[in-house]
């Protein structure tokens, strides 16, 4: 993209224009830069820490940005150069909001800092470390479940469906999770 500054086009790369766009977060922005540009703009671009743009808008806890990001395909389990993952901030400032849509699409909560942190043994308070410890393990018992199934793990639950029998497996997490995707937030 280039914008005019004294008779003179400046050219910033788009990396820096769609991190830029989730710092002012300017959602409706964001999904114009991610709809026009796609071809051209990576959404899981890195700064020089490893920080992505979903890392970025969930430090500002700005929860129309990370919509915006993770629907236009961001991966949430990119880790930055310490290992956090955006799920591991949005546990240790407490946005469970943004939790529940991480855990939507997938975020990982098995995925460990450098210094060996999952993201509930960084949750602002006890509740939410027990809900994503809860999460946890019931992520492990569909696996299990799948896998006894010899079902291929490629057929587990998606945001854009579940398996019948495993809607039994559900947590504090998994109901926000199934609130939020029902009222369409």
């Amino acid at each position: 993209m280039t914008y005019p500054m004294e008779g003179r086009k400046i050219a910033f790369p788009l990396d820096v224009v769609l991190h830029s766009v989730v710092h002012e977060g300017d959602a409706a922005e964001l999904g114009r830069i991610l709809t026009f540009r796609r071809n051209t703009v990576d959404v899981d671009a890195t700064t020089h820490t490893g920080l992505t743009a979903v890392h970025l808008a969930v430090l500002q806890h700005d929860v129309d940005c990370v919509k915006v990001l993770l629907s236009h395909g961001a991966d949430c389990n990119i880790q930055d150069s310490n290992g956090y993952t955006p799920l591991h901030t949005a546990a240790a400032a407490g946005f469970v909001d943004v939790v529940g849509l991480l855990l939507l699409h997938g975020a990982d909560l098995s995925l460990q800092t450098i210094e060996g942190d999952l993201p509930a043994d960084l949750a602002a308070d006890h509740n939410m470390a027990r809900l994503l410890d809860d999460e946890l393990r019931a992520q492990v018992q569909r696996e299990l479940l799948i896998q006894s199934n010899h079902q291929p793990l490629s057929d587990r639950d998606k945001p854009t469906g579940t398996m019948r029998h495993l809607e039994h497996i559900s947590t504090p997490i998994t109901w926000i999770v199934t609130s939020q995707k029902l009222m369409g937030s």
